[in-house]
């Protein structure tokens, strides 16, 4: 009886397996899809919408979104101070640099914040219904857990 042959593993096949594990591994180390949870970021994002996301969070600029960790959730913002920024809540208004935002109400006492290089400040799009920072103050950068990748024109 005749054994039956194996066709020969090439080295092209082996590159090609090695380099697939590799791309798969390093997007799993630094990429998330996230599903927004509530209506905190209406009309931008919709109640269980799914996100691109990235695990690096260093270099935050204004109108990022972050998904950050608050009182054992994940909460999804948008960042409108950074280190070095300003943060004044009055009249109504919130302020960032002595500029109103005025996509962004505030029904409180008055407040002034400087952000420390470690901090940021977000807000939810929907301002009526969002927990953010204008009741907790300014979020810790270690808190951060991933970033948006926006592809296309930026909101």
């Amino acid at each position: 009886m005749r054994e039956k042959s194996h066709p020969a593993v090439n080295k092209r096949d082996i590159l090609f397996c090695i380099l697939i594990t590799a791309a798969t591994v390093l997007f799993i180390l630094n990429f998330r899809i996230v599903k927004v949870s509530g209506s905190s970021m209406e009309p931008t994002l919709a109640d269980g919408q799914l996100l691109f996301t990235t695990t690096h969070t260093s270099h935050l600029q204004q109108n990022d979104i972050v998904i950050f960790r608050y009182e054992d959730k994940q909460c999804v913002k948008r960042v409108i101070a950074v280190g070095g920024d300003t943060v004044t809540l009055k009249n109504n208004q919130v302020y960032v640099n002595r500029i109103a935002y005025s996509n962004y109400e505030y029904d409180g006492e008055d407040q002034e914040y400087t952000i420390a290089p470690d901090e940021i400040f977000v807000l939810g799009d929907n301002t009526k219904v969002s927990l953010d920072s204008r009741m907790f103050g300014p979020v810790k950068t270690d808190q951060l857990l991933f970033k948006r990748i926006s592809f296309g024109k930026a909101v």
